[in-house]
């Protein structure tokens, strides 16, 4: 090509050098590092640079990427480690979301409502913690004198008695995964009826 181009790459784990070196010269790339609640307007969207990409070619990438969600900059020696927390970390979110309605259903809540209150807790701490400016301990604290619960340990992170709630008795593996798939069959369809 002749025209001026730019690269967006959103090869995890590979370098601007690597994707020039790849590309056979020293051409501008700008990495992306999206994650997958994206595809619904909510997600981190990490982007890093090299020189020969002017800022307007930057900002008119961010632009197009904002509707996606928070886009943000980072110098890309960081941006492996922040894809690991945007990247990977929807999928521990998930498990909790799932171990707290897992809990609710063992309490006798429907699986669709528990799954729902369950989502919408998150959604709502994560906003609190956001907005709120303060520290997720702080917020942790407040919760608990509110409930008057008192934990063993501070220092233990609250997702574990969580988890270890929800293992109301040994389970293997298959067991597991078939009730896990009875429940997003469950789910689904409960869906589809709202819909109807």
């Amino acid at each position: 090509r002749t025209d001026r181009f730019v690269l967006v790459s959103m090869a995890a784990g590979v370098s601007i050098a690597s994707v020039c070196d790849m590309a056979g010269g020293q051409y501008p790339v700008i990495r992306i590092m999206p994650n997958t609640p994206a595809s619904v307007g909510k997600g981190v969207i990490l982007y890093c640079y090299n020189q020969p990409v002017t800022g307007a070619e930057v900002n008119e990438l961010t632009e197009a990427l904002r509707m996606a969600g928070d886009v943000s900059p980072l110098s890309e020696p960081l941006i492996d480690a922040a894809s690991a927390i945007s990247g990977c970390g929807p999928a521990f979110v998930y498990m909790f979301i799932e171990a707290l309605a897992d809990g609710g259903v063992k309490c006798g809540l429907p699986r669709d409502k528990a799954l729902r209150f369950a989502a919408e807790t998150v959604l709502g701490s994560a906003d609190m913690v956001l907005s709120s400016g303060k520290h997720p301990g702080e917020l942790k604290d407040a919760v608990v004198e509110v409930v008057r619960v008192g934990l063993h340990d501070a220092r233990v992170p609250l997702v574990r008695p969580v988890l270890l709630a929800r293992q109301h008795g040994p389970q293997r593996p298959a067991e597991n995964r078939e009730r896990r798939v009875e429940d997003r069959h469950a789910h689904r369809e409960h869906r589809h009826a709202e819909r109807d």
